[in-house]
């Protein structure tokens, strides 16, 4: 949010000190609203970085950060998804309830992935972790009833709460060495 908020002070024509109130104003009642109504499904940053067109498009449809370091959105990828090389992290909710995709190659630099953001994948079948991802954080992986095993990558140093949660048909996880907090 900082960052945006920065941009917009660099680009609207106003007084600072008014624009970082006004933005402040915003945000609190934008964020009180949606937490109410329950509209929370993404992270406010990736929605502001969209509106600001500081979004790159890959050829199917999912959508990153200018830098490619971020995914933001893949809720309509189908069958075997390989994410970007250059991706660092998986925001929240990116693949949430996304009932197509079957397969996911994660790359060497990736470090974090979002809460629940392969939640409720109930056709997901695979992830293929490259060792390096040092937190994966709650219910990522929730609901994903299609799997079945999954080996969780070397640097990995917590599991997260419900990180498995209401998968059904899971029979084996890997938990590597360097996981020191279960």
């Amino acid at each position: 949010w900082t960052q945006m908020k920065n941009k917009l002070i660099e680009m609207l024509p106003y007084d600072e000190v008014f624009l970082n109130l006004f933005l402040e104003d915003m945000e609190y009642a934008f964020m009180g609203y949606a937490y109410e109504k329950g509209a929370f499904d993404r992270d406010i940053n990736s929605d502001v970085e969209e509106m600001l067109g500081q979004v790159w498009t890959d050829n199917r449809g999912e959508k990153y950060s200018d830098d490619k370091k971020r995914l933001i959105n893949a809720s309509e990828i189908t069958g075997t998804y390989i994410v970007n090389p250059e991706t660092e992290y998986i925001d929240s909710y990116v693949f949430q309830q996304n009932c197509k995709i079957e397969r996911v190659i994660l790359p060497k630099k990736l470090k974090k992935i979002g809460s629940q953001a392969f939640h409720s994948c109930s056709f997901l079948k695979n992830i293929l972790f490259q060792d390096g991802v040092s937190e994966i954080c709650e219910y990522a992986f929730g609901g994903c009833t299609s799997l079945i095993e999954i080996d969780l990558p070397n640097g990995l140093q917590q599991i997260s709460d419900g990180l498995f949660s209401v998968c059904l048909n899971l029979l084996y996880v890997h938990i590597p060495k360097s996981v020191t907090k279960l």
